[in-house]
């Protein structure tokens, strides 16, 4: 192995483990966001570039290339349901995400829509149902208990108790129901259907990508959101006055900072007795 394998062999190693620092930091600094999900580093052997052919078996003398790190995402982990007071407060027990808007697309034609398990909703002096990140509940206007979602995002709306409420009604609290009904309390002590809220399903969660906050976005390899009621096609049901804990660990995560940065600094000792050992042959030649 020549000088130049060693040193670009200890420079992939700090940068893995650079980056696996960086997820570890990530999760701890996250370890008290509602409804955030880990992610995890894992590592791969790099192959050298004088393999001569990717079909071609690797013999035992072959020499690895360093190592490379890829960044999962673990975002079908259930986080522990904790109790609040607080009406809006909304937790997913199962499979799902809320759809969500931000709050300055949320009334366009096209909003920018989002998948959360931040069910931090608190109602606003606007009527909107908004989380700790920004983000506006969306669901489907209904007249009564028992109607279906929406199937797909172009049939959701925002989630506003204000202007949907009857007039001459004056609001006194809500509540969001297992199957998702949104039902508006009244001062005359009458009920009344609003929304009824879905569950988004991927088949692939882990294929969603980080958005703004703790919501995530669609991508090829998560695939389309299929829209459907809570409790329903594997779905879980919705949790009323409750939230979902970030799935972070703060003792495991402490141990993955330790034994990472364990390994970055073995790491930065194989460059420095490399160069040591390259100063030295300078020196002899010289």
């Amino acid at each position: 192995m020549s000088l130049t394998n060693i040193f670009s062999i200890g420079v992939s190693g700090i940068n893995a483990y650079s980056n696996a620092l960086s997820d570890v930091s990530t999760n701890i600094a996250n370890s008290q966001s509602v409804g955030y999900k880990k992610t995890r580093t894992d590592f791969n052997q790099l192959i050298p570039n004088d393999v001569p052919s990717l079909n071609d078996a690797i013999g035992s003398t072959a020499i690895g290339g360093g190592v490379g790190t890829t960044t999962q995402l673990l975002a079908s982990e259930q986080g522990n349901i904790l109790r609040t007071d607080q009406p809006g407060n909304i937790a997913i027990s199962g499979r799902g995400y809320f759809t969500v808007a931000d709050q300055t697309s949320s009334n366009s034609g096209s909003p920018d829509i989002r998948f959360t398990r931040a069910g931090d909703f608190t109602l606003r002096d606007n009527g909107f149902l908004v989380n700790g990140n920004g983000d506006v509940l969306q669901g489907t206007r209904t007249t009564g208990p028992g109607q279906s979602t929406a199937t797909t995002l172009g049939g959701l709306t925002a989630v506003n108790l204000q202007t949907t409420a009857s007039s001459g009604q004056n609001l006194a609290s809500f509540r969001i129901d297992p199957d998702g009904t949104v039902v508006a309390e009244y001062t005359s002590g009458t009920e009344e259907t609003l929304f009824r809220l879905p569950v988004a399903l991927f088949r692939n969660a882990g294929g969603l990508e980080r958005a703004e906050g703790t919501a995530f976005r669609a991508t090829t390899q998560s695939g389309n959101a299929a829209l459907v009621d809570p409790g329903s096609q594997g779905s879980g049901q919705i949790e009323d006055r409750a939230i979902e804990a970030s799935t972070v660990d703060i003792g495991e995560e402490f141990s993955r900072l330790i034994s990472t940065q364990q390994a970055y600094s073995t790491n930065s000792r194989i460059l420095s007795v490399a160069d040591e050992f390259w100063r030295t042959i300078v020196d002899t030649a010289a």
